[in-house]
């Protein structure tokens, strides 16, 4: 399963700061030591990053339309 941030509307981050009191360095520093546990999990199945471009980075052009599917296993019995 791959999750992308969107860190300027994700709640998470600023709350993260204000309950323990980081700084923005350390908010960033945080956020890159996820992103490298991403990318070490995905090299050790063999998976390489770069290639999930097209997956992770939404199509710009504006005469095609995209759909993201969302499905929670944990709901599926």
């Amino acid at each position: 399963m791959i999750y992308t941030i969107n860190t300027a509307t994700n709640v998470m981050f600023p709350v993260i700061k204000s309950v323990f009191k980081l700084s923005d360095e350390e908010v960033y520093r945080m956020i890159n030591n996820e992103h490298s546990k991403l990318l070490d999990k995905l090299q050790k199945k063999g998976i390489n990053y770069s290639e999930l471009k097209r997956t992770l980075i939404p199509n710009q052009k504006k005469e095609n339309n995209e759909v993201c599917l969302v499905f929670d296993t944990m709901q599926i019995k």
